[in-house]
């Protein structure tokens, strides 16, 4: 279903009184939202990772990120600052003058490690496929991990669950929105 189809069905539920319902299609929604940001700060940080320091990939980047932070700011404070520090507009990872570049390998585990917690899987997020190959013909800059099992569960593999420890550690994870994932929404009163 498409986002444009959930929206209607989400009016509909909520004119019916449907709030269980509701709640299901804003989380789907929400879902939709946060995997295509994902996406576009993947392709940015990839790019800037191999040292492009193009303005408008350097804001584009930024502009995807600063839609994604509060998710994974939900899910690990850890994770959400590397995002942030990797992709900060005049930050040290995107300033022209001082030879540092985007490490996209923390980037992307500083996602993929929060994949379980945000409720998506490694197929939704899919590959980056713009990048060009020696011969000029387009190839894969990066291939999504295969998923595995159960989307609670985390399918990765030793050596990544070790990556995790230090991209995103349990200490610091979010324990106010724990429940806020899988069509639960938190809301605080005041």
């Amino acid at each position: 279903m498409g986002i444009t189809a959930s929206f209607e069905k989400g009016r509909a539920a909520i004119f019916y009184g449907k709030i269980g319902e509701a709640k299901r299609i804003i989380s789907e929604i929400n879902k939709d939202l946060t995997i295509s940001r994902i996406q576009g700060v993947m392709r940015y940080a990839y790019r800037m990772g191999k040292g492009s320091k193009k303005d408008k990939e350097i804001a584009e980047g930024a502009a995807f990120a600063l839609g994604v932070l509060p998710q994974i700011y939900a899910c690990n404070k850890n994770s959400a600052e590397i995002i942030a520090q990797n992709m900060q507009i005049g930050g040290d990872f995107s300033t022209q003058s001082n030879g540092k570049s985007v490490n996209f390998a923390n980037v992307r585990a500083a996602f993929e490690c929060n994949y379980p917690c945000l409720g998506i899987r490694f197929s939704d997020v899919g590959s980056l496929n713009d990048c060009t190959a020696e011969n000029g013909d387009k190839t894969n800059c990066f291939t999504a991990k295969k998923d595995k099992g159960n989307i609670c569960q985390s399918p990765f593999s030793k050596k990544f669950k070790t990556k995790c420890k230090r991209v995103a550690p349990n200490n610091l994870k979010n324990k106010t929105f724990a429940k806020t994932r899988f069509g639960k929404v938190s809301l605080k009163q005041y």
